[in-house]
C-alpha cells in the first residue's frame, strides 16, 4: 500500500525476491524492515548483516540497500517507508542513531504489530490505515529507544569503501569522477569498479548519480529553486541534470517542486 505522494507506505510480502532493482532500494524515506521467515543477508551502506525471523532493520534515508537470499527457503518480510515527518517529535532523535539492525524474537508485540496492520487493510478506510500504519512507526521506535544494546553482527566490506561513501555523501557538489576518488583514497580506478559492483550491483558512476538525484529532490522539495539545486549537485548544464532528475523520478524538477 502507498499513498499519493509516496512517503508514508508499507507492504507485506511472502514471494520470491525479485531481481535488483537499484531504484527500488535507493529512496528519500526512512525504512522499517521485518524478516518473517527466510535465510537472508541484508547488505544496508557499507555493511551486511546475517538476520534472523524478527530482527528488524531502521534503514535510514538515501541510503543502499537490499536483501540477499542464501537459500531457496520461503522468504516473507514486512516493510514500512516513512518520513520524518510521520515521527513524533520526541522520538526523532533516536533516527539519528547509527545502529541498523534490533533483534525481537522474543518480542510479542513486534510479532503482533504488523499482522494488525495486514489485517486492518482488509476492512478500515485508507486514510485509516495509513493513520495506524503511522502509529505503528512511533510504536517501533519507542521500542528502539529501550532496546538492549546488543552486537549488531554487521560485516564491513571494506574500510576504504566505508570512506568513499563518506566522501560522497559530503562532496555531492563535485563531479565526483572515479578518477578523481582513486587518487584521493590511493586505489585503482578498476578497485573502484570491482568494489561497487560485487557490493552493490551497480557500476559506481551509477551510484553516484542515485545520490545526486536524492539528493536534488531533497533540496527541491525543501523549497530551493531547480536551477541552484543542479549547481549543488554539481551540473553544470541545467539540460544535462533536468535530463536525469526526470529519467529517475519520472517527474520533472518543477513538478516535485509545485507538490511541496
Amino acid at each position: 500500500m502507498d499513498n499519493p505522494n509516496n512517503n508514508l507506505l508499507f507492504f507485506h510480502s511472502k514471494s520470491a525476491l525479485t531481481p535488483l532493482n537499484p531504484r527500488d532500494h535507493f529512496h528519500n524515506t526512512y525504512e522499517f524492515y521485518l524478516l518473517i521467515n527466510g535465510d537472508v543477508e541484508y547488505v544496508v551502506g557499507d555493511a551486511t548483516y546475517s538476520l534472523q525471523p524478527y530482527d528488524l532493520l531502521l534503514i535510514k534515508a538515501s541510503v543502499y540497500h537490499y536483501a540477499k537470499l542464501l537459500s531457496d527457503k520461503p522468504y516473507e518480510r514486512f516493510c514500512i517507508n516513512f518520513t520524518l515527518e510521520d515521527v513524533a517529535e520526541e522520538l526523532r532523535p533516536i533516527l539519528n542513531e547509527t545502529r541498523v539492525r534490533y533483534p525481537f524474537q522474543n518480542n510479542k508485540l513486534m510479532k503482533n504489530l504488523y499482522a494488525a496492520l495486514d489485517a486492518l487493510k482488509e476492512t478500515a478506510s485508507y486514510d485509516d490505515t495509513l493513520t495506524f500504519c503511522r502509529q505503528i512507526v512511533n510504536m517501533l521506535l519507542l521500542q528502539l529507544k529501550y532496546a538492549p544494546s546488543e552486537n549488531e553482527n554487521a560485516q564491513i566490506t571494506h574500510p576504504t569503501l566505508s570512506k568513499i561513501l563518506n566522501y560522497i555523501d559530503e562532496h555531492l557538489h563535485e563531479t565526483l569522477n572515479a578518477n578523481d576518488i582513486a587518487e584521493i583514497f590511493f586505489v585503482s580506478t578498476s578497485w573502484i569498479s570491482y568494489i561497487f559492483k560485487k557490493h552493490f550491483h551497480i557500476p559506481y558512476k551509477q551510484y553516484v548519480n542515485h545520490r545526486k538525484m536524492l539528493h536534488a529532490q531533497q533540496l527541491i522539495q525543501s523549497g530551493t529553486p531547480p536551477t541552484q539545486t543542479a549547481l549543488l549537485c554539481g551540473f553544470e548544464e541545467y539540460a544535462t541534470f533536468y535530463r536525469q532528475y526526470k529519467r529517475h523520478f519520472g517527474t520533472s524538477p518543477q513538478t516535485d517542486k509545485k507538490a511541496t
